[in-house]
């Protein structure tokens, strides 16, 4: 076997089909705050502050970091989610029944174990094979306990799925923290789509 090959093979690319093989690979795509829209309003950007039902993009160049929020909530009683947009292409390699995930980390704040309710979740639809029904199959997740960074996983439906599919992705943000005495810093770090490869 050439060294090419070998080397190839380390990397669990199958050298026959060119196809990646090797089980507990996973490859994590990334998502941009600016590839990220306002939900009902298709290619408007987010808003530089948080308003009404949408998430903010926020982030001074040079001074602090590039990220998606709900900007600084205190006192503030439950008006319902605020809500974020985007769409990610399953790459050509994507291979049906490969495991898929969205992955959410969220900037740790004390002031979280005030709030009455904080909830994250994720809605997702594949646009090509169907693109009425939710996919997502992890229920929202609580966020009063986020102290510290953390990040939360939703796990995609794969099934239907297929390299081209359009993956469409909203982000909900709920906070009520009317009771609450502390500003919640309600900052989404980094989003991730993750697909795992298996054998």
């Amino acid at each position: 076997m050439s060294t090419t090959k070998k080397v190839l093979r380390s990397l669990g690319v199958d050298v026959d089909s060119g196809t990646l093989e090797k089980p507990g690979i996973t490859r994590s795509f990334t998502i941009s705050p600016l590839d990220m829209w306002v939900h009902d309003a298709w290619r408007t950007p987010l808003p530089a502050t948080s308003s009404s039902d949408d998430l903010g993009c926020y982030g001074t160049f040079g001074t602090d970091a590039l990220r998606v929020s709900a900007g600084s909530v205190s006192n503030v009683t439950d008006t319902g989610p605020r809500y974020a947009r985007f769409a990610f292409i399953m790459p050509p390699d994507y291979r049906a029944s490969q495991p898929v995930t969205v992955q959410i980390t969220m900037a740790g704040d004390a002031d979280y174990a005030s709030a009455t309710t904080a909830e994250i979740d994720v809605v997702a639809y594949d646009s090509v094979a169907a693109p009425t029904t939710d996919i997502c199959a992890t229920a929202a997740q609580d966020l009063t306990g986020n102290t510290a960074d953390t990040t939360y996983t939703f796990t995609i439906t794969d099934a239907g799925l297929a390299a081209g599919d359009t993956l469409d992705v909203r982000l909900n943000l709920d906070i009520n923290n009317g009771s609450g005495s502390g500003a919640i810093v309600a900052d989404i770090d980094k989003v991730a789509v993750v697909l795992g490869i298996t054998a």
